[in-house]
């Protein structure tokens, strides 16, 4: 991700699976590059010298997604917790006759 200068945002990854993170700036185009952050890891990511209408994302491998942002501000804390994953609903079984 491009370096901006001094300023972050600080990233913890408080869900229990690694996550890929990626930046959208407000102009809908996307980083192109991303991170792993493990559980449980603290991360530093460049954040703009001031509020920006930017956004960033954090995908878990099966698809659950959060985001902060917009806006994306510089000395921001974002706690990464992935909502909960989707439970199988009942399964249908045969019928006899």
């Amino acid at each position: 991700m491009p370096g901006e200068g001094p300023s972050v945002i600080t990233v913890i990854n408080d869900s229990p699976v690694a996550v890929r993170v990626w930046r959208q700036y407000g102009t809908g185009t996307a980083d192109g590059r991303t991170i792993r952050v493990w559980p449980g890891e603290i991360t530093r990511l460049p954040a703009p010298s001031s509020c920006a209408p930017d956004t960033y994302f954090a995908r878990a491998g099966e698809g659950r997604t959060v985001s902060n942002g917009p806006p994306v501000c510089p000395d921001a804390t974002w706690r990464i917790t992935l909502p909960t994953a989707p439970t199988p609903g009942p399964t249908a079984s045969p019928t006899a006759s």
